[in-house]
């Protein structure tokens, strides 16, 4: 009966190891800080699990450091999933339009993800309503559409539009091109010159002779 109980026990433990959460596991990951076309009130703000696991989400706490929003989590965030907190329904308190700094914290207070946007959003946009994605640890992008990803994968990035080199091709085969228009007028004058002078000195001989 004792060995069962040990082995219940080493259970119990390795599945609570596996469920406690480190820096990075979960990520804010979308933030739609303007609303929708339907509402700016409409705000909305995504977690992403990013490991193979389910990670127990009760007890966390995401929050600005200016106190609004302050949301208390609950339930799970599925393996490689997505958790939506909507402003409508799971919290109250608006994203400030200027910027937050945004925290999440597990249930042992230990911060697991940071947004420090605190100078201004550095994407979304308000007008259109496209949200701000994390694009990896440190970087963020507008989202391709209005409204955002929300519970789905972010965008792709945007594909880089062709070199447009003909151009500076054009440009370059230009400079390879001898500049003789510059030079050609002097010649052109001086030959013009001689050959004048020729002939007034020609027909001054032809007079001097039949003289």
């Amino acid at each position: 009966m004792k060995t069962l109980v040990f082995i219940f026990s080493l259970l119990f433990l390795s599945l609570n190891s596996a469920q406690a959460a480190s820096t990075g596991d979960v990520l804010i990951n979308e933030i739609a800080w303007m609303g929708t076309k339907d509402s700016a009130n409409d705000e909305w703000i995504e977690l992403h699990n990013t490991t193979p696991q389910a990670i127990d989400l009760n007890g966390w706490i995401l929050k600005a450091v200016d106190g609004t929003p302050t949301i208390k989590l609950a339930g799970s965030d599925p393996a490689n999933g997505f958790y939506l907190l909507e402003r409508s329904k799971d919290y109250t308190g608006a994203l400030n339009n200027k910027g937050e700094e945004l925290e999440l914290f597990d249930n042992k207070d230990n911060l697991i993800d940071l947004v420090d946007a605190s100078s201004g959003w550095p994407e979304g946009d308000h007008s259109t309503k496209q949200t701000m994605e994390r694009k990896n640890a440190t970087t963020w992008q507008t989202s391709q559409n209005p409204g955002g990803t929300p519970k789905a994968e972010n965008s792709s990035p945007l594909a880089a539009k062709p070199r447009e080199t003909l151009p500076h091709e054009l440009a370059a085969v230009s400079e390879l091109v001898p500049k003789t228009t510059t030079y050609f007028y002097p010649i052109f004058i001086a030959f013009a010159l001689a050959v004048f002078s020729g002939i007034i000195i020609l027909v001054l001989k032809n007079k001097v002779k039949i003289g």
